[in-house]
């Protein structure tokens, strides 16, 4: 049975309708310890973004995430930081072969990379559980906490700086791990048993958080260079193609293709 057709919209939190919020609550509340009314207050004010994934048949969200971006300078005279950060994420399981993730995120992060190349370009979060880590690991070339690799000094200062201003006393810089006051996860959504903790990313992230059965977190990153940036945009581009015939995200993947084409032959 084929999956109903879906797409992304890149909403601003303040346009969402009432039907939009209870949908994206619904979801959310089946997997997380959160009152409906903190739940919508985070909805409404704690992104400057929503990206949702709709069925088209009847515009039934069935996938989002927030997202939150801040432009700072980790140290005097140094490379300007742009931060993405992706929070409140879920999405039907069903849905998710449909890159909704990569979509928005090259919806969103495109017009800063092909207009401000010097700008350093980072997408972070807090993993409260190893999805989100293996989806930075598995969509960045470059990417921290690393199982085989020192986290860079420029990029640890990214982490500090991020960790310090979002959850003050609550993050540990040698860790990079995040305390919470409670558990956010229910205990259904993303156990580890003992056979994931094979996998190279997944045991890594289990060894770096060690509290995660108790609902903390850790801060992982992606680089979301140039490299990161063609990954992910032809992952969501290869999908939308072969599930929905090509969209009007496959103009934009074809112009960003030439942009950098030109950049690389000037």
């Amino acid at each position: 049975m084929n999956k109903p057709s879906t797409r992304i919209k890149v909403l601003k939190p303040q346009t969402l309708t009432n039907i939009q919020i209870n949908q994206i609550t619904g979801i959310y509340l089946r997997h997380h310890h959160i009152s409906e009314e903190d739940c919508q207050k985070r909805i409404k004010t704690g992104f400057d973004k929503i990206v949702v994934l709709q069925k088209k048949d009847d515009d039934e969200i069935v996938g989002f995430f927030g997202v939150r971006m801040k432009f700072f300078m980790p140290q005097p005279f140094g490379r300007p930081v742009l931060a993405l950060y992706m929070g409140q994420l879920y999405i039907e399981k069903i849905y998710r072969s449909h890159q909704p993730v990569h979509e928005g995120v090259v919806r969103i992060l495109a017009k800063y990379k092909l207009c401000c190349p010097w700008l350093k370009i980072v997408i972070w979060g807090d993993a409260l559980t190893f999805k989100p880590y293996l989806l930075i690991a598995q969509n960045f070339p470059e990417f921290y906490p690393h199982p085989d690799k020192q986290t860079p000094d420029s990029f640890q200062r990214i982490f500090d700086y991020l960790g310090k201003v979002n959850y003050g006393s609550q993050y540990d810089e040698e860790t990079g791990c995040v305390t919470k006051t409670s558990k956010l996860m229910k205990d259904h959504v993303a156990p580890i048993p003992p056979r994931l903790l094979r996998h190279k990313y997944i045991g890594f992230y289990a060894s770096k958080n060690k509290d995660y059965k108790k609902g903390h977190g850790i801060l992982v990153m992606g680089h979301f260079s140039f490299k990161a940036f063609i990954n992910i945009a032809k992952k969501a581009y290869q999908q939308k193609k072969s599930a929905q015939g090509g969209s009007v995200f496959s103009l934009q993947f074809q112009k960003t293709k030439k942009v950098l084409s030109q950049q690389k032959a000037g």
